[in-house]
């Protein structure tokens, strides 16, 4: 983990308090946040925030940069109607959130809209690191039978790290009560699909946490 942000209020302000575990790669910073976000991600390199819609505020990506250069570089993106955001995750040079609408919007950290996918179901949970964003959906699953694993030709063998081959349940073995989730690896970078299938987890298990390791696998 990179470090964690802390949401409070202060003199009637909803503030953000910024702090990294490696005090020697950022100081601690404390941000007023006029949107009251309810959700973030943060990288060496920047912080991304989101607000849920209310009545007829709309729902708000915030964006804050941390390098040198970004004096004065806070941004935000304001959605339209009811799509709001559902989940966030940022990268080495870009942030992406997905929303009601089955929307991914990725932007620079600067802010620059980088592009608008669609994800392949409803999102669950997401990650960056670099240039690699994984994102966890919910997938219908209309087999019932015996279990199949299934590996990733396309663009090279599927991966839960760079090199490292991932042999993943097809989902056909799914029993009562077990969740039927996909992955997707996103390079934003080059825009192209790495991986997509079924996220494979033990029987009864449920999604509590997702990440990437310092090394690159995703736990």
């Amino acid at each position: 983990m990179v470090g964690l942000i802390t949401a409070r209020e202060e003199d009637a302000q909803h503030v953000l308090d910024v702090e990294f575990h490696d005090r020697s790669l950022r100081r601690p910073s404390h941000r007023v946040d006029p949107y009251m976000s309810t959700m973030a991600a943060l990288s060496a390199d920047g912080v991304v925030t989101a607000s849920p819609k209310r009545d007829d505020t709309p729902s708000v990506i915030q964006g804050m940069p941390l390098g040198a250069w970004a004096v004065n570089a806070d941004w935000a993106v304001r959605l339209e109607g009811d799509e709001e955001v559902v989940a966030l995750a940022i990268g080495g040079a870009w942030c992406a959130a997905a929303t009601s609408l089955r929307f991914l919007r990725l932007y620079s950290l600067s802010g620059a809209a980088l592009a608008v996918l669609s994800a392949p179901g409803p999102v669950v949970a997401m990650a960056g690191t670099g240039a690699y964003l994984f994102v966890v959906y919910h997938r219908r699953s209309t087999f019932d039978g015996a279990c199949g694993v299934a590996r990733w030709h396309p663009g090279g063998a599927a991966s839960n790290a760079v090199g490292a081959p991932l042999l993943a349940c097809t989902g056909l073995c799914r029993g009562p009560g077990d969740q039927a989730l996909g992955f997707w690896l996103f390079d934003v970078e080059q825009k192209r699909t790495v991986a997509r299938d079924a996220l494979p987890l033990c029987p009864g298990a449920t999604l509590q946490w997702l990440g990437f390791t310092d090394g690159g696998t995703v736990r």
